[in-house]
């Protein structure tokens, strides 16, 4: 029934199912997506993504029912078929064979890692017999031992020859042992017939950037070289178009990997905002960049999921500040956060603004450091805490002694002295 390990699904595709779920009115846990993706191949990934992305053409529809309807069931059916409580069964199935399923591969897991031990060493029998250590003097003592035998008696021995001093290397002239300022070539060779492929291949390395290409050739070759000679020698080989349109390609694809935000472009071309701002517009891309912001701007604020919006809030504030929408999404969740909490049940089982936030914080399947960091943000424990009538508990850390204060001389104690 099951094909693959549910732990091993991706969190995406679990999240894309249980907002479809949850918009054709049978909202699920994500144990129960997860188990019902794995009655499906990781190769039926992308139908579950995009059928996901679409509108419930049948209500409701569980995860089971969405596995159906993938496998070729009309949603009407499958509908049906939910509504008349068919997919119970099929879910506590499915959850028992999930358990079987994961016992066993945690079984083979743990038998493949298992290490077999290593063969003990047999032990000598009493009968063998222990080798004797023998004492060998070395040859130069042996030697010298017999030359002094040897010598006459009032003979005066001759000193010993000095030792030959060690080889020293010389020092290295080339190769990667060298330490100094490499060799530049003369910027002749720029200016003569083979300079116009050498800046070709420089422009097409750099992309155009003149930063760039005054660094490599300031590196490679006599210089000093700046703006105004780089230009005089692609004038003269009639490059200076080439490059123009090598930067423009290439702003052009920075911005639309960056969706019109221009702080990482100019950091990357390595300019001023205002200098990339002036090249935007001196290579006409100033309508094509704002296009991009547009379509940027409208799918940030199309987008429905809380915990999305909130990590577009909290990680890529400077993005929405340069798309002037940072204040209208922190307004719209600040306005689904405390609707939330207003909605959230209250009877019985919720008596502190931490449960009740807790509750919540389940109920839109945000990440715990995410939601620290929304309540802090949006005072939400406040707001709790008016839902339930109590007072806001005080936080660890912000009792504070009383700072002694030094009475205030008065006009009398300053005559008196």
């Amino acid at each position: 029934m099951l094909v693959r390990d549910p732990r091993e699904i991706s969190d995406h595709v679990v999240s894309a199912l249980l907002d479809f779920c949850r918009r054709a009115d049978r909202p699920a846990t994500p144990e129960e997506a997860r188990i019902a993706l794995a009655r499906l191949g990781s190769d039926r990934d992308r139908d579950v993504l995009r059928l996901a992305s679409m509108e419930p053409p049948a209500r409701p529809l569980s995860p089971h029912a969405v596995v159906d309807w993938v496998q070729g069931m009309p949603p009407a059916q499958a509908a049906a078929l939910e509504e008349a409580g068919a997919y119970r069964a099929i879910a506590r199935e499915a959850a028992l064979r999930a358990i079987d399923l994961q016992v066993e591969l945690d079984r083979a897991a743990k038998a493949a890692k298992s290490v077999r031990t290593a063969p003990r060493r047999p032990r000598r029998s009493r009968t063998s017999s222990i080798d004797p250590i023998v004492r060998r003097r070395p040859r130069a003592a042996a030697a010298e031992a017999g030359a002094r035998a040897e010598s006459p008696a009032g003979q005066a021995e001759e000193p010993p020859a000095p030792a030959r001093p060690g080889r020293r290397p010389a020092a290295p002239t080339f190769g990667r042992f060298v330490s100094g300022t490499p060799a530049r070539r003369p910027a002749a060779e720029l200016e003569g017939p083979s300079g116009e492929a050498i800046l070709r291949e420089l422009v097409a390395e750099t992309h155009g950037n003149t930063t760039l290409l005054l660094e490599r050739l300031d590196a490679l070759w006599e210089g000093p070289f700046d703006r105004r000679r780089l230009e005089e020698l692609l004038e003269r080989h009639g490059l200076t178009q080439v490059r123009r349109l090598a930067e423009r390609e290439r702003l052009r694809a920075l911005f639309r990997r960056h969706r019109g935000f221009d702080r990482p472009v100019a950091r990357a071309w390595r300019v001023s905002i205002p200098e990339l701002r002036r090249l935007v517009n001196e290579h006409g891309l100033a309508t094509e960049v704002a296009e991009l912001a547009r379509r940027a701007r409208e799918e940030i604020l199309a987008e429905t999921r809380l915990e999305a919006k909130l990590d577009l809030l909290f990680r890529e504030a400077d993005r929405l500040r340069a798309l002037h929408i940072h204040r209208e999404l922190r307004e719209q969740v600040r306005a689904e956060l405390r609707a939330r909490v207003e909605s959230a049940p209250v009877e019985g089982r919720v008596e502190t603004p931490e449960v009740l936030l807790e509750l919540v914080r389940r109920e839109a399947e945000i990440e715990r450091a995410t939601w620290r960091r929304a309540v802090d943000e949006f005072g939400l424990l406040a707001a709790a805490a008016r839902r339930l009538g109590v007072a806001i508990p005080p936080r660890e850390g912000d009792e504070r002694p009383p700072r002694s204060r030094r009475p205030r001389a008065t006009a009398r104690d300053s005559r008196s002295h």
